[in-house]
């Protein structure tokens, strides 16, 4: 039982592999494309290995699989979540806990891990980044750790808020000079920034989460919480919620836990969580309220639950009941994520309205005509270079006033323009300039209708026919 990851964690690579490449859909438009469009063209444009939003260090080691189109993209993503897996699993095994080889399969079967870890997003890497640096903590290297966790803030900007607590570990060791090696990647990064941006300070200065809060708004504190059963799975969240409380009384309950494991394990699952969870409930650092970066936590989640399960194997020392209960367990995560997300993916309506759009400009030989957009899934669609004007600019609250030459086209859809800008497809269709020719879909009234109904509207500026109709 003990080698018994060697076998399956293959298999779920090759199975993951098969449904990337017979999917016809995709987890995440939006974000999940935009990373992809960086890391694709940043060898063209290397000032994208420096976009702060597009997180420097998952664009820098995805570029190379981005280069095969989206489908490579997340070929890196199973990768980096497989390695992720095998990663918890040694930690597991590390920390002497029972039955640690479930561990991946707990990791790759939580209900949120398994669609990120299919995408273009940037949790599964900070996850592998994250478990990467506990792994060498615990073999005794402490200063390659502390190298590994303090580029952290690169994969994700969450980071910054895990690294003070390894500093706490290794200031509790008096192991300093690992303390100062958890500046390394900030400190690199900066040099960069300074000799190809001219500001030292650009981690600072870029920031991407200034003022999103306005957009984005607030919600309850509770709230990702409350997503217990799309984030960790009804089997995970109990054993969680049994983990976490067995931690301060572990010695009481007669589970070995050593000390650094709260800090840890225990210290960056709870710090993540809680400050997601704030940030939400006051409208940070432009927080959507996601569930999907807890993705970023599922192998701390993991370990912790399989704690719990120690607990529960020792007030119940039945080997038998033990493998049954985390079979059960193991079996509702499977159930869950399957029933969430079946694979392979299947194109949403959403999308196919979008698809259908591109078709029809082909249709009609317009393609090649440069575009204004919001929505980064039609800069793919239509294999453009978002960063090269000449094909694509993106379409913001200011468009009447941009510099618009005959045949260009304004694609208008309801996520982006009419939600995030936001801008009302009213303001274009009342200017003479643009001329609609395809339309698709229905507009939502407000966000409530936003999963029941959505549009695309393309219009085509010609100044030359408005003024032929202005005379009329």
């Amino acid at each position: 039982m003990k080698r018994l990851p060697l076998f399956y964690i293959p298999a779920l690579f090759i199975f993951l592999l098969v449904m990337n490449f017979i999917s016809d859909g995709i987890y995440d438009t939006g974000d999940g494309v935009m990373h992809h469009l960086i890391a694709k063209y940043s060898w063209k444009h290397p000032a994208l290995l420096l976009d702060h939003w597009g997180k420097p260090l998952y664009t820098l080691f995805s570029s190379p699989f981005a280069q095969f189109g989206y489908k490579g993209s997340v070929v890196f993503n199973i990768i980096t979540l497989c390695a992720t897996a095998f990663l918890t699993w040694k930690i597991a095994e590390r920390m002497n806990i029972p039955f640690a080889g479930f561990a991946p399969l707990l990791v790759i079967s939580a209900p949120i891990m398994l669609p990120v870890g299919m995408s273009g997003l940037t949790e599964p890497f900070f996850a592998f980044i994250l478990v990467s640096g506990i792994y060498i903590l615990l073999s005794g290297r402490a200063g390659l750790a502390a190298i590994i966790i303090s580029f952290l803030p690169f994969a994700r900007t969450e980071g910054f808020f895990l690294v003070p607590l390894f500093a706490l570990i290794f200031a509790m060791k008096k192991d300093f000079s690992s303390v100062f090696l958890l500046a390394t990647g900030t400190v690199l990064y900066s040099i960069i920034g300074l000799i190809c941006k001219h500001d030292l300070l650009w981690v600072i200065h870029e920031n991407p989460y200034r003022g999103a809060e306005k957009i984005y708004g607030h919600g309850g504190l509770f709230d990702l919480v409350g997503k217990n059963e799309y984030v960790w799975g009804w089997g995970m969240t109990a054993l969680l919620a049994v983990g976490i409380l067995l931690y301060p009384f572990h010695k009481k309950l007669r589970v070995n836990i050593p000390g650094n494991e709260f800090v840890i394990i225990g210290g960056c699952f709870l710090v993540f969580l809680m400050m997601h969870s704030v940030f939400w409930w006051k409208g940070l650092f432009g927080s959507l309220g996601l569930h999907r970066v807890l993705a970023c936590t599922i192998p701390l989640a993991v370990i912790i639950s399989l704690r719990a399960l120690q607990l529960l194997r020792s007030l119940i020392p039945n080997r038998a009941l033990s493998i049954f209960l985390l079979s059960a367990v193991t079996g509702t995560q499977l159930f869950l994520v399957w029933k969430q997300h079946p694979l392979p993916f299947k194109i949403s309506w959403q999308d196919r309205g979008k698809m259908n759009t591109v078709n029809f400009l082909s249709q009609k030989g317009m393609q090649k005509n440069k575009v204004f957009c919001a929505d980064p899934f039609f800069a793919m669609l239509t294999n453009k270079d978002p960063w090269d004007k000449t094909l694509w600019e993106q379409f913001n609250c200011t468009c009447p006033e941009m510099n618009f030459k005959n045949g260009d086209l304004i694609i208008w859809e309801t996520h982006f323009a009419q939600f995030d800008i936001p801008f009302p497809v009213q303001l274009l269709t009342m200017d003479l300039r643009f001329r609609e020719i395809y339309r698709t879909g229905q507009i939502p009234k407000d966000k409530s209708e936003a999963d029941k109904k959505s549009a695309v509207v393309v219009f085509e500026y010609n100044v030359e026919k408005s003024s032929e109709l202005a005379d009329k």
